[in-house]
């Protein structure tokens, strides 16, 4: 756990500490087998101290804050909630095909939203989409796509290199795997970006996100999971 997130602790969190109370055992982005290093940047919205203490990485402060676009909105009970049409955050990563992200969300309604993410020019893609008409979608490069059918308004969402999860279970058909080293955009919440233009937006509440630079195991994708449901 960074030393930031143990000063601006809103209260007590179960999650990182020890049954006894008396020694910390690790931060809730960092399950067995993932070190700081492996990890890009984890936020924590709901239960944050502050705004302005949600938008700061956890692993490391001042890398890859976020930083608002229009005019989301946050709250300690429900994270940022963002309207739809012109609200989103901004991480600074350019995502790699390897890479593995997690959010948390309740209230998704929009229609082809995205959760996060990037959507680029040349149909290099990185994003979740909650509702796809009647189905939900995940994507992780060129054209590697998987339709899962039944919207998902609330819960946990999961895109790695080969795979799509929800609440911390495998979802769908495997991802297809072509490579990319980058797409060009970086990755927004609340919308998917195209270069610097912004589209797909979403009105949705996001209580918390992770981002890793490899993919997790089945098994820490479950702990990442389970620690973020809990806020």
């Amino acid at each position: 756990m960074s030393l930031f997130e143990l000063l601006y602790l809103p209260s007590f969190d179960p999650l990182l500490f020890s049954a006894g109370g008396s020694d910390i055992v690790v931060a809730w982005y960092l399950p067995t087998g993932i070190v700081a290093a492996d990890c890009l940047g984890a936020y924590r919205f709901k239960g944050a101290a502050s705004e302005a203490v949600s938008l700061v990485n956890l692993v490391t402060p001042g890398t890859y804050d976020l930083t608002k676009g229009g005019s989301p909105t946050w709250n300690i009970s429900t994270g940022w909630t963002f309207n739809g049409s012109n609200n989103y955050l901004e991480t600074g990563l350019d995502p790699a095909n390897t890479w593995t992200a997690l959010c948390q969300y309740t209230n998704a309604v929009t229609n082809e939203g995205a959760l996060f993410g990037v959507d680029t020019v040349d149909y290099i893609y990185f994003f979740f989409m909650p509702i796809l008409v009647t189905n939900h979608c995940y994507a992780n490069c060129v054209d590697n796509r998987v339709f899962v059918s039944g919207n998902k308004t609330a819960g946990n969402a999961c895109l790695t290199y080969n795979q799509g999860y929800f609440d911390g279970l495998a979802d769908g058909d495997p991802l297809g795997t072509d490579g990319f080293s980058s797409t060009g955009s970086t990755i927004a919440l609340g919308c998917a970006k195209q270069g610097t233009s912004k589209v797909n937006y979403s009105s949705v509440k996001i209580q918390a996100f992770a981002i890793y630079n490899k993919t997790l195991t089945a098994a820490q994708i479950l702990s990442v999971a389970t620690a973020m449901a809990a806020f």
